[in-house]
Formats: C-alpha cells, structure tokens, sequence
C-alpha cells in the first residue's frame, strides 16, 4: 500500500502534464511518452514479477 501512497503524485502530475500538453495543441508527445512509460513498465513487470 505505501509504494500505491508514494507512486500517486507521480501518476497524477503526468495526467496533469498530458492534459495540459493536449490542451495546446500538442498531441503526439504525450502519447510516445506514455507508450514509453507502458514500455518500460512492461519490461520492469517481466523483470521483478
């Protein structure tokens, strides 16, 4: 339950961030990064699980 408490503010301010990057008109950018996030979780859950 702690590593959910530490890893909300983290999740938070990047839908904050992607929100904000959409509302002007950037669109691409906050997708690659999130496919980069899905990515990298992907390979940490293979590794760690």
């Amino acid at each position: 339950m702690i590593i959910t408490y530490l890893s909300m503010p983290l999740l938070t301010l990047g839908f904050v961030g992607s929100g904000i990057l959409r509302s002007t008109g950037t669109i691409k950018f906050p997708e690659i990064i999130f496919g980069i996030a899905g990515v990298i979780n992907l390979v940490f859950d293979y590794l760690l699980g």
